[in-house]
């Protein structure tokens, strides 16, 4: 028996909100960290960890000085 249409319309929903809240959790891991962290070389450890399109999601979020932070730590990731 196949499932009725709004049923799978609607698991997807759900599954899509989830993706949402985990991507917002991992934001907000993220800038902790970038918040929280004092040292430069134990941020870059901790955001080797992550995702490129985690840590991009951040930025939106981040300051002026909190961008150029990221900016010159990312530049030494490479």
């Amino acid at each position: 028996k196949k499932p009725l249409p709004i049923l799978v319309a609607f698991f997807n929903l759900i599954k899509e909100v989830m993706k949402m809240e985990e991507m917002e959790k991992v934001t907000e891991e993220i800038l902790s960290l970038i918040r929280e962290t004092k040292s430069n070389e134990e941020l870059k450890e901790k955001l080797e960890h992550y995702h490129d399109s985690d840590i991009a999601n951040v930025f939106a979020y981040l300051t002026k000085e909190e961008r150029q932070r990221l900016y010159n730590i990312l530049g030494d990731l490479s």
